[in-house]
């Protein structure tokens, strides 16, 4: 890659940059952060900038994402379902 950040041998990158030389979105990489399938590290503490280690770009697309599932919604189908509030006169029976 011809990337400036690429060539400057860095070991770690920020959440753009990361984007940049990977083939995710940066909201894709925030998301893969707050699920825990992608490893950060923040020098400066909790609630300072996230950096990502480099090495994570070849393993960035393979990286499986975690998916939050529910029993109760595996039970029944989406079309049965019932929202919550008061039934319509004409289902009540």
């Amino acid at each position: 890659m011809s990337k400036s950040f690429v060539t400057r041998n860095q070991d770690f990158l920020s959440v753009e940059e990361f984007s940049l030389a990977s083939s995710l979105s940066a909201s894709t990489i925030r998301r893969r952060i707050k699920e825990g399938t992608l490893p950060v590290w923040q020098p400066g503490g909790p609630g300072t900038r996230v950096l990502l280690a480099a090495s994570l770009l070849t393993q960035a697309s393979e990286i499986p994402r975690q998916v939050a599932s529910s029993p109760a919604s595996e039970s029944r189908p989406a079309s049965s379902r019932r929202l919550p509030g008061p039934r319509l006169p004409w289902k009540r029976r």
